[in-house]
């Protein structure tokens, strides 16, 4: 986990972790320099399992998940954001995937994840696969023709895998989870569980929404990094579509508008722009008519564990 003044959510993403049934992993935390009382809530922590690691200073989030794997002594690595939340059987249903189909080419394993708004589940995170199963496999390739359907706080990866990879290079600050999934999926295997194992947690201050041009332009630089794993016309319609989504960031930004209008008509696709209202209806209106996405009504009727609260949990002194 990588900390920065995360206080707010921190103690609940902290307890999800702590009272996952499968016990036997290590919780390395990264705390990158916080000002706020994150520190603190760090300094409790009793459990065993914990290691917390200071950084003397901040540095960029690519950088921050650097420093945790080059600490981390087990032979997968999972992530869990400061603010989102792992259901208490996320380990157990990806390390019984592992065992019972992982084979040494296996170096990603991945689950669904719920949005969270308060304390009321929304749906699939993964909207374009929300009706289907999540892509096993080799998932280079569909990773890069449909977008991330991974959230950082679903993935587990092979540390060797991660290894073979290299580091998250510098470029990438925001888009950490797209590019180590499209990276490590190009040379290995994935598994997905396909109910869902985490959630993400919507507010105002979540690193997609404050930072989203950099998060769409990060997107496009990881399909040109990858491109040959795609037809020429399918890249450049990928293409398209992210500097069509940046176009829409930048139209939000003051003074920016007749340069948003331009990348829009020389790069970007005006027919993908006009599709996307119909398109988010289409979807809104499946999920009122199936009462919830597929996902969430599974959680719903197997799951009995309460719904995560708003009040921070007492078990971390």
């Amino acid at each position: 986990m990588n900390v920065w003044n995360g206080e707010r959510f921190l103690e609940l993403a902290i307890d999800s972790v702590l009272n996952q049934t499968y016990r036997d992993f290590e919780f390395l935390i990264i705390d990158d320099a916080s000002t706020d009382g994150s520190s603190a809530i760090l300094g409790r922590l009793t459990d065993p399992r914990v290691r917390v690691v200071r950084l003397p200073e901040r540095v960029p989030l690519g950088a921050a998940r650097n420093h945790g794997v080059e600490a981390a002594r087990g032979e997968w690595i999972a992530w869990i954001d400061q603010d989102d939340l792992w259901m208490p059987d996320k380990l157990s249903r990806q390390m019984e995937l592992i065992d019972q189909h992982g084979g040494p080419d296996l170096g990603l394993v991945f689950g669904r994840t719920l949005y969270l708004r308060g304390n009321k589940s929304g749906p699939d995170v993964a909207s374009q696969c929300e009706y289907e199963d999540l892509p096993t496999g080799s998932i280079h390739r569909p990773l890069l023709e449909l977008g991330c359907f991974i959230s950082m706080s679903s993935l587990l990866v092979r540390k060797a895998a991660w290894m073979q990879v290299g580091n998250i290079p510098d470029r990438y600050q925001v888009a950490v989870d797209y590019w180590l999934a499209a990276a490590v999926s190009k040379s290995w295997q994935a598994l997905a569980v396909q109910d869902a194992c985490a959630w993400y947690r919507q507010h105002e201050a979540n690193m997609t929404w404050s930072f989203g041009f950099r998060a769409y332009e990060e997107a496009h630089a990881i399909v040109e990094e990858f491109a040959d794993a795609l037809p020429a016309a399918l890249a450049r319609r990928r293409q398209r579509v992210w500097q069509t989504l940046m176009s829409v960031e930048q139209f939000r930004t003051p003074g920016q508008r007749g340069a948003a209008v331009a990348r829009l008509l020389s790069r970007g696709s005006l027919t993908y722009l006009l599709s996307r209202p119909l398109a988010w209806l289409s979807r809104r209106l499946r999920r009122q008519c199936a009462g919830g996405s597929p996902a969430l009504r599974r959680y719903e009727a197997e799951r009995r564990e309460p719904r995560p609260s708003n009040e921070a949990v007492s078990r971390l002194a």
